[in-house]
């Protein structure tokens, strides 16, 4: 998942708090949601405005957790931005950046296809 790891000295200074490195010893699962925030085409997308390689990396993680919560009766809850102005009120393409397609701009309403765990009721 994207090269991160918690570091030894992190791990023992949350032994040396609280005992253990992990604040339960089981989620209580029932009680438990996993949200994924701006998991979307504006981050994931080769050559979006927003494109965060890295953002790719991720993507079979979040869909390993999703199904092993649901699978045991937790939820995921997926946040997702929209906007009609993207390009002209929240820019920050470096120079030289390709952008994606006219059109819809890769904030909106259509899933990353490997995210194939997504599952967004319709309105």
């Amino acid at each position: 998942m994207s090269g991160y790891a918690l570091s030894q000295d992190l791990m023992a200074a949350a032994i040396a708090d609280r005992g253990n490195v992990h604040p339960w010893d089981a989620i209580p699962v029932a009680r438990t949601a996993l949200v994924v925030i701006d998991m979307q085409n504006y981050f994931v997308a080769p050559n979006a405005q927003g494109e965060a390689e890295t953002a790719r990396d991720i993507v079979p993680a979040i869909n390993r957790l999703a199904a092993a919560l649901r699978e045991r009766g937790g939820r995921v809850i997926w946040i997702q931005n929209t906007t009609t102005d993207t390009r002209e009120k929240w820019s920050v393409r470096p120079a030289g950046k390709s952008r994606d397609p006219p059109g819809r701009n890769g904030t909106g309403r259509r899933r990353i296809p490997a995210l194939a765990d997504a599952r967004c009721p319709r309105r």
